[in-house]
């Protein structure tokens, strides 16, 4: 019987982590208000143009903006090469995947980077979000604090990522209304012991005791906050991604390996070519058939 081909990579490992893009500001700007509220904002501002410009001059800006746009989506159009959309996106199909500990460049059949067993590892999903219930949104009384907090936190997570065997983490916000929608941070762990002993770290318990005594002081209700967490055992989750950036577990940009060749810490991205057998069905992504069959019932049938 052969020996399982490792998977392979899509991208080549470094020593510096892997930039990760999260427009925070202008997201949280842009969700403050609902569309009215921008165009009456748009408005206010173009009609004060108006009261101390000549009209001719008053009107440039509006028109400025209006071309800059067409004719910057003209050339991405034209020019694929250059559009800020297609940035970051790996062509094709690829899944999530761990990398071994480490790996040996020189030697990449002895010691490869990545195994040949898919969903070797657990993996633990944890959702960490904050919801303003208050017409001034990010303004509201308590917000600027709850953030400082949340930011004092996340510092906290990524400089102690060993410790707590945090793979990594990427940014949502939710479109359940106009605006003043719910933020949630997606974060992926290697164990449910780290994020319990994250729990415990002095900067989320700083956090938690603030949230708690300021509820007790103010009896606001208006800073919602929730969590959820998905234990997924080794062989219990599977991803796939289709002519996309990096995304979610994909995203992960703490996972580090040893390359033995150089003696350094290296950071990978976790994603793989799905152009291998275990990997073209979900069963087989999930470890559960060799990849050519998907499972019905008791019976094998071809995917």
């Amino acid at each position: 019987m052969s020996t399982p081909k490792p998977f392979r990579g899509v991208v080549s490992p470094r020593t510096k982590r892997f930039r990760q893009e999260a427009a925070l500001l202008t997201s949280g700007l842009k969700d403050l208000m609902g569309l009215p509220g921008l165009l009456c904002v748009g408005a206010v501002l173009q009609a004060s143009l108006l009261l101390v410009l000549p009209t001719r001059w008053a009107v440039l800006p509006a028109y400025g903006f209006a071309l800059y746009g067409i004719l910057s989506t003209a050339i991405q159009v034209l020019f694929p090469s250059t559009s800020q959309f297609d940035k970051d996106v790996i062509r094709g199909r690829v899944a999530g995947a761990l990398p071994n500990k480490s790996y040996d460049p020189a030697r990449p059949d002895e010691k490869p980077l990545f195994g040949p067993t898919p969903a070797a590892e657990q993996i633990v999903c944890f959702h960490l979000g904050l919801r303003y219930s208050h017409p001034l949104g990010m303004f509201s009384p308590g917000a600027a604090e709850m953030r400082r907090h949340i930011f004092t936190m996340y510092a906290s997570l990524r400089k102690e990522t060993e410790k707590y065997g945090c793979l990594g983490s990427t940014f949502w916000r939710t479109a359940g209304r106009e605006s003043k929608n719910a933020s949630m941070a997606v974060f992926y762990f290697r164990s449910v012991e780290g994020l319990h002993a994250f729990a415990h770290d002095e900067a989320h318990r700083a956090g938690w005791d603030w949230f708690n005594g300021w509820l007790k002081k103010t009896g606001h209700t208006h800073l919602g906050i929730f969590h959820e967490t998905f234990a997924a055992p080794a062989g219990q989750w599977e991803t796939i991604y289709g002519d996309m950036p990096p995304t979610l577990l994909g995203a992960a940009n703490n996972v580090k390996v040893l390359n033995e060749q150089t003696g350094e810490e290296e950071f990978v991205v976790p994603l793989v070519d799905y152009r291998h057998s275990q990997l073209r069905s979900k069963y087989g992504r999930m470890g559960w058939t060799d990849g050519k069959y998907h499972l019905d019932g008791d019976k094998g049938v071809k995917a």
